[in-house]
């Protein structure tokens, strides 16, 4: 089974994705930079809370600019010093962008 989002694509959250991702983490677009597969099964920690529900799926690897939403202030760049953000998500979140 390949990944739908080949490493240095762009994607962007599907119409799905909760509204608020796209003012805190980030508009878009983001660049494919690494995916793996998941079985979806719930964590040993998450078991202790009676496990949350997930779906498998392909984990994909994105990197972003943390400035690219207005909702931080001072910008994410200057409280953590990097110009670039890194987040994994599941491959349902996620759309192509080109």
């Amino acid at each position: 089974m390949d990944c739908p989002f080949p490493i240095g694509s762009l994607v962007t959250w599907t119409d799905n994705a909760p509204k608020t991702w796209r003012t805190v983490i980030t508009p878009g677009p983001m660049k494919v930079i690494s995916f793996r597969w998941d079985e979806g099964h719930a964590s040993l920690y998450s078991m202790q809370f009676g496990g949350i529900p997930r779906s498998p799926g392909w984990i994909i690897n994105v990197e972003y600019d943390p400035d690219s939403t207005d909702y931080y202030d001072p910008p994410l760049s200057l409280l953590f010093w990097q110009n670039t953000f890194q987040k994994e998500i599941h491959e349902m979140w996620l759309a192509r962008a080109d």
